[in-house]
């Protein structure tokens, strides 16, 4: 995830209704010291992203089983 808009642990503490809101409009970097510690998101979001993730989990899933190789099966085997 790429944002410009940082913020230390320290700031977040302090002014956390601001970060907040901050958030809702775009991602905010947390920092602790110069090292990222956790993204900021807004729910909504955070709901897309998660919705995207779970699409891409299922299409993963679906090329996994369309790549193995068919089982022979006959008609008196069932």
């Amino acid at each position: 995830m790429y944002t410009d808009h940082t913020v230390s642990i320290k700031k977040l503490r302090r002014h956390a209704k601001a970060v907040l809101r901050d958030a809702i409009l775009e991602p905010v970097m947390i920092l602790d010291g110069e090292i990222s510690a956790a993204y900021l998101v807004s729910a909504e979001k955070y709901d897309t992203m998660n919705k995207k993730l779970h699409a891409i989990h299922g299409l993963e899933r679906i090329g996994k089983l369309s790549s193995r190789k068919p089982a022979k099966v006959f008609a008196d085997e069932l």
